[in-house]
């Protein structure tokens, strides 16, 4: 059968002894109450489009990994449209951060005092104030139904809330699948301000951390599953990798994760269209949020020469990530940050169950560095390699839509309700799990 450009294609990596799930007793018995399943079966049953060798089609005229990935360049304002509630949260660093909970547009505008601002935060900008409202934190709604499980998404590089690639996905596990749904918006991301002169990294895990326990304080009994994008995977892998089997993850999701950042950085800064295209814009998006919040970011003395002379400067990211990102985090280059936070590096300690999704057209951190030999040892994570879908676009049709957000939809819903709400354990009594050699990254907190 001859395959179409525009047609994917799935390929998994995953161990050849995968983690069964079933009730802690008599797990060979008959009684479908002691059901067992693993990853790769519940894929079959619920979400088909994930399995090996199952086919799917793209948008026809993104025809490669390029054009999709242009394609995200494109303003999808105007569709997949969710209403936000900003709850702000105060990390022990003294750094504030904002955590967006998406409410339906009834309970966005219902028994909410739009004119309350927080006093170290700033109005949202026309169009934004129609779709999103600080919330004090006694509010309503972040005390909502405490039985109902919570998809938390972590972002990419310098996206947030508003994303286009995470607003279908909200919208999915909404209204179909009744999950509650919220996006911590990065350190000085998505109209957000800082209070102190830092932003974030990939392997700046230390938000994440705090965000999860605060969450656990509102919702005692809610299960949590988490979905990263891009550098939003990095952070992802990482926690978990850091968190082990204390991880209070349910399962996670992990979209275009560039695992090897020394390998993907090299990758893009030597091709044509990542070296010319790419790396220049991420380095400009960047220079972009600093410029946002350089009154608090010139605070630091030892970078505030940068700041002021150099910040448009820089050709591509790796540049920024040297002059202002490393030494922010007090790393002395970007490659030693880039060494340190890889989340490659943390994959053998993660002993929550991750599916991951990376295209091998990707043109922005390639796919001749993915770490299926690493990902082959953990039972715990599942690879699919998709033939075409880009850097984290996979788009299904001109209007923005993304293939991936149904499958995900299903495997996540499948997972509650199948795994997780049945009391389903993975069994490990016959599974050789990895030597778990990875240590914390150097900026996390001590766990």
């Amino acid at each position: 059968m001859v395959t179409l450009p525009y047609h994917i294609t799935i390929n998994q990596v995953g161990s050849q002894t995968p983690i069964a799930f079933h009730t802690e007793t008599s797990p060979e018995t008959d009684d479908p109450e002691n059901a067992s399943i693993t990853m790769q079966q519940l894929i079959d049953e619920y979400a088909p489009e994930f399995s090996q060798d199952a086919k799917g089609s793209l948008y026809k005229p993104l025809l490669h990994g390029n054009l999709q990935t242009a394609y995200t360049a494109l303003n999808f304002d105007n569709v997949h449209l969710v209403h936000f509630h900003r709850h702000m949260l105060h990390y022990q660093d003294g750094g504030v951060g904002a955590l967006d909970i998406a409410v339906s547009p009834d309970a966005f505008h219902k028994e909410v005092d739009h004119s309350y601002i927080p006093e170290t935060q700033q109005p949202f900008p026309e169009p934004f104030d129609q779709f999103y409202s600080y919330v004090q934190p006694d509010h309503p709604s972040l005390s909502s139904d405490d039985e109902k499980p919570m998809m938390i998404i972590l972002h990419g590089v310098t996206g947030g809330s508003w994303a286009s690639y995470g607003r279908p996905l909200i919208l999915e596990m909404m209204s179909k699948y009744g999950f509650e749904c919220c996006v911590l918006n990065n350190r000085g991301c998505n109209y957000s301000k800082i209070t102190t002169p830092q932003l974030y990294n990939g392997g700046w895990t230390n938000d994440v951390r705090y965000m999860v326990t605060e969450l656990r304080d509102m919702y005692p009994n809610r299960k949590f599953y988490m979905v990263g994008f891009s550098l939003g995977a990095t952070i992802l892998v990482n926690y978990l990798g850091e968190e082990g089997d204390k991880s209070d993850i349910e399962c996670a999701v992990a979209l275009g994760n560039p695992w090897d950042m020394v390998h993907s950085t090299f990758f893009v800064n030597h091709t044509f269209v990542g070296s010319r295209i790419y790396a220049p814009t991420v380095a400009k998006n960047l220079a972009k949020i600093s410029q946002n919040h350089l009154g608090v970011l010139i605070r630091d003395k030892r970078l505030k020469p940068i700041y002021e002379t150099k910040l448009f400067n820089f050709k591509n990211f790796e540049e920024f990530d040297d002059q202002l990102t490393a030494p922010m985090f007090g790393y002395n280059t970007a490659n030693e940050y880039y060494r340190d936070a890889s989340s490659v590096n943390r994959l053998m300690g993660v002993r929550t169950p991750i599916l991951a999704l990376n295209s091998m057209d990707d043109p922005v951190i390639g796919a001749d560095f993915l770490p299926e030999k690493e990902i082959i040892l953990n039972p715990y994570i599942l690879l699919l390699e998709t033939s075409i879908g880009g850097h984290v676009a996979w788009f299904s049709d001109a209007y923005g839509n993304r293939w991936y957000t149904k499958p995900i939809g299903k495997y996540l819903n499948a997972f509650h309700t199948q795994i997780t709400m049945k009391g389903l354990k993975p069994d490990l009594s016959n599974i050789s799990l990895p030597i778990n050699n990875s240590k914390p990254v150097k900026t996390t907190y001590n766990l």
